[in-house]
């Protein structure tokens, strides 16, 4: 993060680096308050595989000393849906954009789901844009107490080579956008890191939070620190 974390004059938004001490020494779970989040409260049901392993995630830091608790759902299906509605919008003023041979080249699923960003006013596109700071809002007041918290970075792992989605339906993509948006996305609109780990490391074994190993299974996002890293 030393490295990757100072700016790029390539990047018109990168920031002066602030120097920061990003610690290797072991991570001692032993008194953390760790949120468990199994069901984010919307979207596609979590595979039993996937739940299995986030908590034997969380057995893991709690034998390391850490206390477990269980985490309710917090952000509510109207923000996640404003804020698939403002994606569809945005990627509907770039296909717009678009000339007939580039559109042509674009996956007709997509093509038809970001179709529909064009049937929003400006108004409503605004609202929906302003989802994202009320995700956040959300977000920082119920995670405040917990040092951290783990949850399922997706309820699908892995679905058929030749689909484009767990969801093959272009009308019903708004619950396979969810899956993105009710697990690391949260923990990045606040700038807070959020990552994918490795369950079957004993958290006593585990160095920094971005040397551990990741997987899709499990993700592990921070809210109390003033880092931020990229989510898998």
């Amino acid at each position: 993060m030393s490295l990757i974390g100072r700016p790029d004059e390539r990047d018109y938004l990168s920031r002066p680096y602030g120097e920061m001490e990003w610690s290797t020494e072991p991570l001692t779970p032993k008194g953390m308050r760790i949120a468990l989040q199994l069901d984010a409260g919307s979207g596609l049901p979590v595979e039993p595989e996937t739940l299995a392993t986030v908590q034997r995630a969380a057995s893991l830091f709690a034998e390391a000393g850490a206390i477990i608790e269980p985490f309710d759902p917090f952000v509510g299906a109207d923000v996640l849906d404003g804020l698939v509605d403002f994606w569809r919008s945005r990627s509907y003023a770039d296909y717009e954009e678009l000339s007939e041979a580039e559109r042509a080249s674009v996956l007709p699923f997509i093509a038809e789901w970001c179709l529909a960003g064009a049937e929003f006013s400006a108004a409503q596109t605004i609202r929906n844009r302003n989802r994202i700071d009320e995700m956040a809002q959300l977000t920082r007041a119920a995670t405040a107490g917990y040092d951290l918290i783990l949850s399922p970075v997706t309820p699908v792992a892995a679905f058929a080579a030749e689909d484009p989605m767990p969801i093959t339906d272009p009308s019903k993509l708004w619950v396979t956008s969810r899956l993105r948006c009710r697990t690391t996305c949260r923990g990045n609109r606040l700038c807070r890191w959020a990552l994918a780990c490795r369950p079957t490391v004993a958290p006593s074994a585990c160095r920094s939070p971005l040397t551990l190993a990741q997987t899709r299974c499990c993700c592990v996002w921070q809210p109390g620190s003033r880092q931020c890293a990229a989510s898998n």
